[in-house]
């Protein structure tokens, strides 16, 4: 008998699905537990497949901090790399971390920074995957076990991109839960673990502290109440006390101690990670149709742990450390988004013991279906998730210089040996600093524990406000500025500091050398006929053979720029320089092949060149790299080459995908082509619409397309007057020949 509404929420419900499984499908098939083996096996292969790339510059600040270390022999305290005054000191807290990877890049370079983060993935992936399946009676809910275990993949995986000390903190907790639950014979190993902790990512010692906390209050209780059922020994509360003494034994200290409140008190206006959850994600749960997102799992997570937990309380059946666990998670939750993984691990033992508690009751045979299809999509969301962010096999590996401004750093390496200070954006100051160590010095970078919030404040108004530029370049000598491509208006703020020239651009940066400073440097490189923040932008009273030069003169410091090269081919093209155009494009394509600009430029210059037989296949694998927008910008040269190849059914459906007059204007000229194939090809009325609105829409400067057009428009109207016989026309048809009498 089918279960009413109400009796599911009564005692007898567990968590949604949960009591609904076939009796089948309560003993594991073997399929099931592959299937989550596999899950891992795909996980591994993708972190060790995802080149490490510029999401933030952090993990080359701590390279460059454990680089110092095993120079100096010191634990870098201060602010060493940067230019400001007075200098900043602060408890280095993840400084194991940095003396780990920089011996780690010393031996084996970015490769074993990648294979690093895989093997923290991998190794939290599989803690978190045997805590769910080892819980008590498990077997009754495998498939349920198996979504929660889908659930803390994603969001595991969701924050690994970045090599940065939080890694081995998500470990060290998974590790630490998975002890005190699991295996408490293994409770002396915990003082060893908080010893390696706190000395990788010593601003996390309350985590351990308050795990080790709430395990050791409900062992106090259960004793008190002489509870004998869950006795495990003298040795394991005091495995659990010894952890104390292992956080002090760092080079910090009791110093370590205040590390987690001293944040701030502005820092979650700038750094991201550190802003509140937008309120909606506690209870809205979307699915964008490509992937599954971390954050549609932390809210599935959030409702099922709540519900989770008011049941366990009014039933009696919280555990003491559970409760503990939970709501400290949800108070670290409330501190920033950061924290979304911190309160995950800690509800854990909470949701997966809800799981292997609760006694399962018949399945309805209705549901089955829906139920069984329902799985079958769950258990697909994790490998469409890796497959649709799986990185471009041509993006440079294990670095991929795609993402960095790597052509800024060779040229100042090789244009300014001598050093000098730098100003640049936070997000990129570590990645400097470290490239260009030791004569370069920036002013600050995202170190929230080192600089101040008014430090953070007068980089971001240096690159908004005019007033605050002057501010810090009268404070300072300055020798470079790093400005974001992206602040067309840069410029402005430096009109009363005209020693500052434009000298060269990457694709994310433009570097302002002091003239005063470096005046040698200035008169070789300073950028005066390109506009370095919009270098396509060409206007009518520019020179392009000086641009070019310009362009040409910074290539070699970054000889893959998409940048550069694009510019270089874009120019060369809107000059009808077709062939030098085509030299450049293929340059841009060989160092660019996931950009769908290097197919369009190098085709399109073959199209002008009368050479469709090598565009169209250009143009072709364009569109795997081309969003949907660009797709129709390509699908219009790919019909007017078939329009010149006279395939003018293939010239058609090309031509018509890739124009809608109505709401996107294109060049009038392939509307025109449009007009022709689709009279070609015995689309006669189209044709007339399609020539009337050219006539109606060119503009003055079109004058001979519009005549063509006119002209084009007579001839159909005199064809309609002069209809051919019917004998004719059944002849057109069964010859398939169709008249021609228009031209392009």
């Amino acid at each position: 008998m089918q279960p009413s509404f109400s009796k599911l929420l009564s005692e007898r419900l567990s968590l949604p699905l949960g009591h609904y499984l076939p009796e089948k499908w309560r003993n594991p098939p073997a399929w099931l537990n592959g299937y989550m083996l596999l899950l891992l096996l795909v996980g591994l292969i993708f972190q060790l497949y995802v080149p490490i790339e510029f999401q933030d510059s952090d993990m080359w600040y701590h390279l460059h901090g454990g680089e110092r270390f095993w120079a100096s022999g010191q634990i870098p305290d201060n602010s060493y790399f940067s230019f400001i005054q007075p200098e900043r000191t602060f408890v280095n807290y993840y400084w194991g971390f940095q003396a780990l990877i920089a011996k780690l890049y010393e031996t084996s370079g970015y490769t074993g920074l990648l294979v690093l983060r895989a093997l923290l993935f991998f190794l939290t992936t599989v803690l978190a995957y045997r805590f769910i399946v080892e819980e008590k009676d498990s077997r009754s809910h495998i498939i349920l076990i198996t979504l929660l275990f889908i659930a803390y993949f994603t969001l595991i995986e969701g924050r690994t991109i970045n090599l940065r000390p939080h890694l081995f903190s998500q470990m060290f907790m998974l590790l630490f839960l998975y002890i005190l639950e699991r295996r408490p014979r293994w409770a002396p190993l915990l003082p060893l673990i908080t010893l390696a902790w706190v000395n990788l990512h010593g601003i996390e010692w309350v985590i351990p502290g308050l795990i080790g906390g709430a395990y050791l209050i409900e062992y106090l209780i259960g004793r008190y109440r002489h509870d004998r059922s869950g006795d495990r020994g003298w040795l394991y509360p005091a495995s659990i006390i010894a952890c104390a003494p292992a956080v002090l034994l760092t080079p910090h200290g009791i110093d370590l101690l205040g590390t987690p409140f001293d944040v701030p008190p502005f820092v979650s206006m700038y750094i991201n990670e550190m802003r509140p959850l937008d309120p909606v994600l506690f209870y809205t749960i979307v699915l964008d149709g490509k992937n599954l997102a971390y954050t549609t799992a932390f809210t599935i997570l959030f409702l099922i742990t709540c519900w989770v937990f008011i049941r366990a309380l009014l039933k009696g059946r919280l555990r003491v450390s559970h409760a503990i666990l939970a709501i400290a998670g949800a108070v670290l939750l409330m501190k920033g988004i950061r924290f979304v993984w911190e309160w995950a691990f800690l509800t854990l033992p909470l949701l997966s013991h809800a799981i292997g508690t609760e006694p399962p009751i018949r399945f309805p045979q209705q549901r089955r279906v829906l139920f069984g299809f329902l799985l079958l999509v769950v258990l697909a969301l994790p490998f469409v998730k890796l497959i649709k962010t799986w990185p471009n096999p041509a993006a440079p590996f294990p670095l991929n210089t795609w993402t960095l401004p790597i052509g800024s750093v060779n040229f100042l390496r090789q244009q300014a040996p001598e050093g000098g200070n730098i100003i640049s954006s936070l997000g990129r100051a570590g990645y400097f600093h470290h490239q260009l160590q030791p004569n370069f010095l920036v002013f600050a970078d995202l170190q929230m524990s080192l600089f101040t919030d008014l430090d953070v404040f007068k980089i971001y108004r240096f690159n908004s406000q005019k007033h605050a530029t002057n501010r810090l370049l009268e404070q300072y000598r300055i020798d470079f500025i790093l400005v974001e491509n992206s602040l067309k208006s840069f410029p402005k703020k430096l009109e009363d500091h005209p020693e500052f020239k434009p000298v060269f651009m990457d694709d994310y940066v433009v570097v302002y050398a002091n003239e005063k400073h470096h005046a040698d440097l200035v008169e070789r490189f300073e950028l005066k006929a390109t506009h370095p923040f919009s270098p396509a932008d060409v206007k009518d009273d520019d020179d392009p053979d000086a641009i070019l030069t310009e362009l040409k003169r910074m290539l070699p410091f970054d000889p893959d720029s998409d940048r550069l090269n694009h510019v270089i081919t874009r120019i060369q093209f809107n000059e009808e320089r077709y062939k030098d155009a085509i030299a450049s494009g293929r340059r841009f394509l060989a160092a660019h092949p996931n950009d769908p600009n290097s197919y369009y430029l190098v085709g399109d210059a073959l199209r002008n060149q009368e050479d469709c037989e090598q565009a169209l296949p250009l143009f072709e694998r364009g569109l795997k790299y081309s969003d949907d927008t660009f797709k129709k910008v390509l699908y219009a040269r790919i019909g007017a080459c078939y329009n010149g190849l006279r395939d003018f059914d293939k010239s058609y459906s090309y031509l018509r995908k890739s124009l809608n007059p109505y709401t996107h204007p294109s060049d009038p000229t392939f509307l025109y082509q449009l007009a022709y194939v689709a009279y070609v090809t015995g689309r006669t009325t189209e044709s007339m619409e399609l020539l009337n609105m050219l006539a109606f829409s060119l503009p003055a400067d079109k004058e001979d397309l519009r005549q063509k057009t006119l002209a084009f428009r007579q001839e159909l109207l005199r064809a309609e007057e002069d209809l051919p016989s019917i004998f004719t026309w059944l002849g057109q048809l069964l010859t398939g020949k169709k008249t021609e009498q228009a031209t392009e």
